[in-house]
């Protein structure tokens, strides 16, 4: 870090480590992993929200953003290493989750594993465990259903046992930022504490809009976007020159500026290396350093976040708002002591030098920053309520955040998280948008050019569909005159179906392939109501399981009712009739190893996705766009009474939405 300014040569020897580690972490992330670039949260959330991106959660990705933030954080850059920690928990535990066998073939039980990660990143980074299952479902996930609480609940309490058990800050507690002093805020700082909401909201949202600004310039830019070690260089220069001949604040990192804004120079273990500056200051310089202080870190912050190295934004924010609050700390409390008569100050009576205290201010104004950067409230409320373990300004931090968030909804401020997934070209769709046009589903579908039929198909023409066509999916449907959509078939299912025919059947080109048993248009009515209360009474005691309900069969069909219909329960297994067909040899079983086969067809329905997302033609765009972005489907069959009218993918959708003047653009380059 930097320690001290000296002459020159302590400059030069300072400068040219933090350049090497910068232009090294830089190498690292251009040439092995580009997704390691960066907070994560962005691929993160994109990733939750259902789309696949190959290297997001990898291992070389896991690796690199390791290295790359450890030697980015040395360089001293004005970035923070928490918000990558969610990155990095994201990415093992995907690796883990593909590694065990129970969960490894479930996409969604994957994403719920990955969204128990980001709970446990919060709370190792913030020593957080309850803000980090907030933030888990404020922020990271999409679909979050309330099982998922329990678990990123259990994940986020080992994580903080853990982070208990390593002390990683040698003083055997959570907190990072300890607050001993017990701070009674009077009812007349609430106006100061709304003036600090309003101010926190208006930096944030001035902070989305210049990185976003600038993010447009460094893409648009072929000597930066095309040098990204260049780029680090001189960032890291312009940083090191910023803070190296300023005096302490200059010289010491956020986290020891966090700690020193964070403690009252009244408190008895204040030894921070900022309390001489923060304590001792005459008025002039304090303001004049605290300001320069505050818009130093805000322009290196908005040129930081969005390079090409492992860089977080939680501490940077956190250390701006914590400056901003702490100088109008200041100003209150000398505004008390010079009229302790106004009538606002009465409340203080004979203590106005103890009236008012900054630290307080520092803490409520580090919250509005990062909740105006962040877009996110109540996780926020909770992880500076553990980071700081103070109980007494968790109220007036929550009064704060709800002027910050109204602040950012008067200027139309978006989350930095979501402008970086629009800048990136993310297929990713905001579940707290709302669409309002009247556009059809049936108007942006795409024809389906690529239909598998459940039977007539042989093994070369499955074959030729898959050379010819790059497509993800494929349509089964009864046959290509009625187009009634029968399951959905994906190109990795379809080509080991193929591989294992070949190998264990030696099937041939000409052999048939039928994908589902076909359907019984004849196929009997099921009373639900009257086999569930039959089976009610048997596990209530009030019929034995040998006595079988009347007008039932011994198969458990039941053969008729007071109304003359045929009925069969739930209970009863498969299709009766599509049972004894299989038995009789009319309809294909399923593979036998060794088995040769020429015109018996080959039966690929356990390969067969019977599921299927569907809408209907007639679907307005806003109830497929909360299709899409609450559940987190990559794409959709369009049906028109049944019959398969099209398919809908998520980007085609977000291609259309580009169009709408409501919306921000996702494609703007």
């Amino acid at each position: 870090g930097i320690a001290g300014g000296g002459g020159l040569a302590e400059f030069v020897a300072f400068a040219g480590t933090s350049v090497a580690f910068a232009a090294i972490a830089a190498w690292l992330v251009a040439v092995h992993a580009p997704y390691a670039a960066g907070s994560g949260i962005p691929e993160v959330k994109t990733v939750l929200s259902g789309v696949l991106m190959r290297g997001a959660l990898s291992g070389p990705t896991l690796v690199i953003k390791v290295v790359g933030l450890a030697l980015a954080v040395s360089s001293g850059l004005n970035m923070g290493k928490e918000g990558p920690f969610v990155h990095l928990a994201a990415c093992l535990a995907d690796l883990l989750a593909r590694g065990m066998p129970a969960v490894a073939g479930d996409e969604v039980a994957v994403a719920e594993v990955v969204a128990c990660a980001c709970a446990a990143g919060v709370a190792v980074a913030f020593a957080a465990p309850i803000g980090g299952v907030l933030f888990a479902f404020e922020e990271a996930a999409s679909f979050f259903p309330i099982h998922q609480v329990w678990r990123c609940f259990f994940c986020a309490t080992l994580a903080a046992l853990a982070l208990k058990t390593l002390n990683p800050f040698f003083n055997g507690k959570l907190v990072m930022f300890e607050v001993t002093t017990a701070f009674a805020s009077h009812r007349f700082e609430v106006l100061f504490f709304a003036v600090l909401g309003v101010a926190g909201g208006a930096i944030g949202s001035l902070f989305v809009h210049l990185n976003v600004k600038w993010t447009h310039f460094r893409l648009r830019t072929p000597c930066i976007k095309d040098h990204p070690v260049r780029e680090i260089v001189l960032l890291t220069l312009a940083t090191v020159l910023a803070g190296y001949f300023v005096g302490d604040m200059g010289r010491l990192n956020n986290t020891e500026i966090l700690a020193g804004l964070f403690k009252s120079c009244e408190s008895p273990d204040n030894v921070e290396p900022s309390k001489e500056f923060l304590c001792q200051t005459d008025a002039q310089t304090f303001i004049a350093v605290m300001l320069y202080t505050a818009v130093s870190k805000f322009a290196l912050s908005v040129l930081t976040f969005g390079v090409r190295v492992p860089a977080g934004l939680f501490v940077p924010a956190l250390t701006i708002g914590a400056v901003v609050g702490r100088l109008l700390g200041v100003l209150v409390r000398h505004w008390s002591l010079a009229d302790p008569n106004f009538f606002m100050f009465r409340e203080c009576g004979a203590s106005s030098s103890h009236c008012i205290e900054p630290s307080m201010y520092a803490i409520i104004g580090a919250a509005t920053v990062l909740g105006g950067v962040t877009q996110v409230s109540v996780s926020i409320a909770v992880i500076i309520f553990e980071l700081t373990g103070g109980v007494t300004h968790l109220i007036p931090v929550m009064s704060a955040l709800l002027f910050s968030k109204f602040t950012c909804g008067f200027f139309g401020a978006r989350s930095i998280y979501d402008t970086h997934i629009n800048i990136k070209r993310y297929p990713f769709l905001d579940k707290a948008a709302h669409i309002h046009d009247t556009t059809l589903a049936a108007e942006i579908m795409r024809e389906p050019t690529a239909v598998i039929p459940a039977s007539g198909f042989t093994i070369g023409d499955l074959e030729r569909l898959l050379s010819e066509t790059m497509f993800f999916g494929f349509p089964v449907v009864n046959n290509e005159r009625d187009m009634r959509l029968v399951g959905n078939i994906v190109r990795p299912e379809l080509s080991a179906a193929i591989k294992e025919a070949r190998r264990e059947r030696r099937a041939t080109d000409s052999s048939p392939v039928v994908l589902s048993v076909p359907f019984d248009e004849s196929f009997p009515e099921v009373d639900f109501l009257r086999a569930g209360t039959a089976a009610l009474e048997i596990l209530t005691g009030r019929r034995s399981e040998t006595e079988a309900p009347e007008g039932a069969s011994e198969s458990g069909s039941v053969t008729g009712d007071s109304s003359g219909r045929l009925m069969r329960s739930p209970l009863s297994g498969a299709n009766p009739r599509a049972s004894q067909a299989i038995a009789a040899g009319s309809l294909p079983g399923p593979l036998v190893p060794g088995e040769v086969v020429s015109a018996t067809p080959l039966d690929f329905s356990g390969y067969l996705d019977a599921f299927v997302p569907t809408v209907s033609a007639a679907t307005p765009v806003g109830k497929v766009h909360a299709f899409f972005a609450q559940m987190g489907f990559r794409s959709c069959m369009v049906t028109a009474r049944g019959r398969l009218a099209g398919v809908l993918s998520r980007k085609d959708l977000i291609a259309f939405l580009d169009n709408l003047e409501d919306l921000p653009k996702k494609y703007f380059l």
